[in-house]
């Protein structure tokens, strides 16, 4: 039984691996289209639109898909199956509604700010189908990693997503001209995700037990309000950790140097991908085992993880440093510029991945408060560098923002780990002697 838990985890990180690494084609070959038909300050323009969707969008899920990843596999191990079924009709409504105040936020939003756009009347109702639908495939992929299905719950996101956006894009760029439109762009990621989501919803209705279908649907909703709350938190500064640079460099600078810095974090973002490749298949045994009290086995499992994902990520990093200006080229001139921010994110994003995988580790085991107060710390530091440095350095000025603020929130919740679960999260956990026991 260990030997088969332990082939299983081995087996869903190949699979997530291989999905990470058609995503990241997928990705590097979307980036190079749209820079290409949109222009270095068009991309920008188009990524900065896009950040303060997917910041509405995750506002606006209210912290349940992570809820519904955690409660689903702990009511699934435990058979509950009314509370199963409680949880995964309970956890879609709020968030719907939700998307509607967001679609409000956003408008006020776009209409205030000096954002040029063509057709607004045009590309509003898009951006509201962005978020309504952004929410949706979040939850439905969440509810598919409760369930184990791994693979399944990352198909959309990765795969289908930019596949259906980059032959979309081709298919206009070859019936329409050369030039190509924000909106037309806006519009394709809207099909792609209409994509995701029927798929998604396929695979979910296979994924529910017979007992969770057929059985009267129990509803806990103090509970999962209190445990939501901290989770919307979390992911509002996480996202603010991962974006704050580019809505200020779009802001205080030029749009310009906002699709600079995005390329740059993109190829900097591969090199923590087998951290989060570890964690997506990690997440469902993560919440079994705490909820068992197997703290023994919740340790060897992260302390492999961490290894596994420094192991992948360490090459990756020095092929990024050394190969990073002809990769950059391939963009176009003026993204080269955009080197030393590569630089100093690629040796955060090594250093975070030796770190390990300190905030998904204190969600899952129920302590989002904790991962509450390091995630404000590192949002907290993240403005504040990011205005002292982007105003005189720009782009190098962002990258060693967010560079900075990542690693203090990280070693901050290492040792909140440490004193909340007594488990060391990063490769230099114990493996051997009394923690030496299989999965």
């Amino acid at each position: 039984m260990a030997n088969e838990r332990l082939h299983w985890i081995y087996k869903k990180t190949a699979g997530i691996f291989a999905l990470n690494i058609g995503h990241f084609f997928l990705m590097f070959l979307n980036g190079l289209i749209l820079t290409h038909y949109l222009s270095a300050s068009g991309y920008g323009l188009y990524v900065y639109i896009v950040s303060w969707v997917g910041m509405f969008s995750l506002f606006s899920v209210l912290g349940m898909d992570t809820l519904l990843l955690r409660q689903v596999a702990v009511y699934k191990t435990r058979k509950e199956w009314s509370w199963l079924s409680g949880i995964i009709k309970w956890a879609n409504i709020f968030p719907v509604l939700a998307s509607l105040l967001a679609m409000l936020a956003i408008t006020i939003l776009i209409r205030t700010q000096s954002i040029a756009l063509k057709d607004i009347n045009i590309i509003l109702p898009i951006i509201w189908l962005l978020i309504l639908l952004n929410v949706s495939v979040q939850l439905q992929s969440s509810t598919l990693l409760g369930f184990s299905r791994v693979i399944a719950g990352q198909l959309s996101a990765t795969l289908v997503i930019p596949a259906v956006v980059v032959i979309l894009v081709l298919s206009i760029r070859i019936f329409t001209g050369p030039v190509l439109s924000i909106n037309e762009v806006l519009a394709s990621r809207v099909i792609a995700l209409c994509c995701a989501l029927v798929i998604s919803k396929c695979f979910i209705k296979q994924s529910i037990p017979d007992e969770a279908k057929n059985t009267i649907p129990e509803f806990d909703h103090k509970m999962w309000l209190f445990s939501a709350a901290p989770l919307c938190l979390i992911q509002g500064l996480e996202y603010i950790n991962r974006n704050i640079d580019l809505m200020l460099l779009g802001a205080i600078s030029d749009k310009e140097a906002v699709g600079i810095f995005s390329i740059a974090t993109h190829g900097a973002t591969f090199i923590s991908f087998a951290l989060h490749t570890v964690n997506t298949v990690m997440a469902p045994t993560i919440a079994r085992f705490w909820a068992s009290g197997d703290v023994i086995r919740l340790q060897k499992l992260i302390t492999k993880g961490a290894r596994l994902a420094f192991s992948v990520s360490f090459p990756i990093t020095v092929a990024m440093i050394w190969f990073g200006p002809v990769l950059l080229s391939l963009f176009g001139k003026e993204f080269c510029e955009g080197y030393y921010a590569l630089v100093i994110l690629s040796l955060s994003e090594l250093l975070n991945t030796a770190i390990g995988s300190v905030a998904y580790i204190l969600i899952l085991t129920g302590y989002e408060k904790e991962t509450v107060i390091g995630l404000g710390i590192g949002a907290s530091l993240h403005c504040l560098i990011s205005l002292w440095l982007i105003p005189a350095h720009g782009v190098n000025g962002a990258a060693i923002a967010t560079a900075v603020s990542l690693l203090v929130w990280k070693v901050f919740l290492v040792w909140r780990v440490w004193r909340r679960l007594k488990i060391v999260p990063t490769i230099l956990g114990h493996i051997s002697g009394k923690q030496a026991v299989n999965i």
